[in-house]
């Protein structure tokens, strides 16, 4: 394992044990084998780390979520398992859950950018099931009038 994954894999499970506050970066790098400078090649500070476990475990959710879309015959039955299943790296740890909404609020760089390119995926994927609707008569185009 490369040491960016035993960083996460570690601080993954210290915020599980002690909570994201109760997590020092000195903690992760002695479980993750590292020295505190190395944990800093890899990362700008602790909200980035948990940023990355965000942005992998949603990415994973995404993904299939996505592919359940695409397949599924209804749109708001279809939409409503889209949303369930975006919600479940957020119900595996909600205290956890509430600090990354936090740290991601404010967080800038590479980890923020592909967690907001996530975002267009997800808004991607509903604009095309909306538009699939359409067509087969599903719901009625409205015109907005300005």
């Amino acid at each position: 394992m490369d040491k960016k994954h035993r960083i996460l894999a570690s601080a993954e499970k210290l915020f599980s044990q002690n909570g994201y506050d109760g997590t020092t970066v000195q903690q992760i790098a002695d479980d993750a084998d590292v020295a505190v400078g190395t944990l800093f090649l890899y990362v700008s500070d602790k909200s980035e780390i948990l940023l990355w476990l965000f942005r992998d475990a949603i990415d994973v959710e995404m993904k299939r979520a996505v592919k359940r879309m695409k397949t599924g015959r209804k749109l708001i039955p279809s939409i409503h398992r889209f949303l369930t299943d975006l919600m479940i790296p957020y119900q595996k740890n909600q205290n956890l859950s509430k600090v990354f909404w936090r740290e991601f609020l404010f967080h800038k760089g590479q980890v923020r950018a592909e967690l907001d390119q996530q975002s267009a995926v997800v808004l991607q994927a509903l604009q095309e099931a909306i538009v699939a609707a359409q067509k087969t008569g599903e719901i009625e185009v409205v015109s907005v009038v300005r």
